[in-house]
């Protein structure tokens, strides 16, 4: 359910309730009745719309899966990959897990990355083609190169951070923080504009006297004061404490089922893991240090080459800029935060796995040598 849509069946909730033939009071008493109406309306209604997209969400992931959805029915080999994960990872429980392509009513294709839900498990089909191709040659005993040995060991660390997400329930814990900020944080601004009698919200609400001299709202200003409370500047300040609070939330989440899958995989999943942060494609700045400007190709055009000598300085200096954040700690979290907000920087996961690598090498030496 989009956002737009709680918004309307909110704002037709507050007017159900706030709507008098006419209203009249004084504007302390209005704003007072007004400020609780609100409370109680989103106390009420947003939990329920949240709680039957996320039921809906849960009947369609786990009892509207189809066989077309299973990934034995298009890639066998890669079902056979995911059992042996199975067998090999325990404590995963994988063999309680569905391992799908897509969801109801969403395309394949549509699936661009690895994700997990209730108690399933998602991988995009470039992977999924790459594991049944990899896996089927290696059941041949075909000899597999470092390279697609690498590339199976780093969806073996994904599989189990997926696993992990799954194992610690966090659909479930972030449907619950999603309710307990919003509610938190409307309950709070919704208090403060009881407590000091604030009128400011009456602005936005065209009113008239009548012959008594009381002030009269209609369903129109009350539909108004809906939309100031809905899309308000205040919002834009509970915007911004709702998101920090979330990505906390959220990044609490990542560095969690990336602890689950350090303490679950092997050293040569390790290895894989290391190889997918650190990758271009995956963290711009990586390596960005020794990154170079490609030269173009040549032109005897006067124009084109005035045109490549201006592209080159741009780059240059877009380059110049990025090794610039990456040498600035607050600035290269930010630079990560501002492109993925869920998930911790990339080097920083690399790292991590580093250090883990490394322990388990220096326990092993230890081992040896007594």
């Amino acid at each position: 359910m989009t956002t737009k849509n709680i918004k309307l069946l909110l704002a037709f909730g507050f007017a159900m309730h706030a709507v008098q033939s006419p209203v009249q009071a004084e504007a302390p008493t209005i704003a007072q009745q007004t400020n609780r109406i609100l409370t109680a309306t989103s106390v009420t209604l947003f939990p329920a719309l949240l709680a039957l997209a996320w039921s809906t969400q849960y009947v369609n992931n786990t009892y509207l899966v189809q066989e077309e959805h299973l990934v034995k029915t298009s890639y066998p080999y890669a079902q056979e990959w995911y059992d042996a994960m199975a067998i090999k990872y325990p404590d995963a429980h994988l063999e309680s897990k569905l391992f799908l392509q897509t969801m109801r009513h969403t395309p394949k294709q549509a699936v661009r990355g690895w994700f997990s839900t209730f108690n399933q498990i998602y991988f995009p089909q470039d992977s999924l083609k790459e594991i049944n191709r990899l896996y089927k040659n290696k059941i041949d005993d075909k000899e597999l190169t470092d390279e697609e040995q690498l590339t199976l060991c780093k969806e073996e660390f994904i599989l189990l951070h997926k696993a992990g997400h799954i194992e610690h329930n966090d659909v479930f814990t972030t449907f619950v923080s999603i309710i307990g900020l919003t509610l938190g944080i409307n309950g709070l601004y919704l208090l403060y504009k009881e407590l000091t009698h604030d009128e400011e919200i009456f602005k936005y609400m065209p009113s008239t006297v009548d012959s008594n001299g009381n002030l009269t709202f209609s369903q129109n200003n009350v539909i108004n004061l809906l939309g100031e409370y809905c899309l308000g500047q205040s919002q834009f300040i509970k915007g911004i404490i709702y998101t920090a609070c979330l990505a906390c939330v959220e990044r609490n989440h990542e560095y969690a089922a990336d602890q689950f899958s350090y303490t679950q995989c092997d050293t040569n999943a390790l290895h894989g893991a290391v190889s997918f942060f650190e990758d271009e494609d995956h963290d711009p700045l990586y390596n960005i240090e020794n990154k170079k400007v490609s030269p173009f190709l040549e032109t005897d055009s006067i124009f084109g080459k005035i045109m490549q000598a201006w592209a080159l300085r741009t780059d240059e200096k877009n380059l110049a800029q990025l090794r610039f954040i990456k040498s600035i700690p607050i600035l290269n979290w930010f630079f990560h935060y501002q492109r993925d907000k869920a998930h911790p920087n990339p080097a920083t996961r690399a790292q991590l796995i580093k250090n883990e690598i490394a322990q388990r090498e220096k326990l092993t030496t230890q081992q040896i040598a007594a």
